[in-house]
């Protein structure tokens, strides 16, 4: 079994609709009862996507944040937990229970990673503006440009 194969035998089946053009892969389109042929057209056939689609997929969700999303999420992520432990502390302290104080920081931290650790479109407002490529970048000084170094006397 090659590689592509095992890929799509354990990942999922993503289903997409049948293009006009496409081959009839699925049975409903091999399968006739003999009736009318457009009821059977108008049925939606569905094929499964490649490997490679499913994986341009994936690609194409963004992974990155930029300088203020970041800190935004760190604000949020301590914040979170430090209401989460002030709640905790006086609930557990209200019911003489230690088990509720852990139990409430404990989902507030699920709960921070969940709002903090996907980049979220609120953390992408903020894009860099990175330079343009540069072509003759990779030219090197000429000796003469260069000034010697000075080391300091001891």
């Amino acid at each position: 079994m090659s590689a592509s194969g095992q890929i799509s035998s354990t990942l999922p089946l993503l289903r997409r609709r049948a293009e006009p053009g496409d081959p009839p892969s699925c049975s409903c389109a091999s399968q006739g009862s003999g009736e009318d042929e457009e009821e059977e057209e108008e049925e939606e056939c569905e094929a499964p996507l490649s490997a490679a689609a499913m994986l341009n997929i994936f690609r194409s969700i963004p992974t990155q944040m930029d300088y203020k999303g970041q800190k935004l999420a760190e604000q949020i992520f301590q914040g979170i937990i430090l209401v989460s432990a002030i709640i905790g502390f006086i609930y557990g302290y209200i019911t003489e229970q230690f088990g509720w104080t852990v139990y409430i920081v404990m989902a507030g931290f699920a709960l921070s990673c969940l709002l903090t650790l996907p980049p979220w479109p609120m953390y992408r407002r903020n894009p860099l503006k990175w330079l343009p490529v540069q072509e003759s970048g990779t030219e090197e000084k000429k000796p003469a440009d260069r000034k010697p170094k000075r080391h300091a006397k001891s």
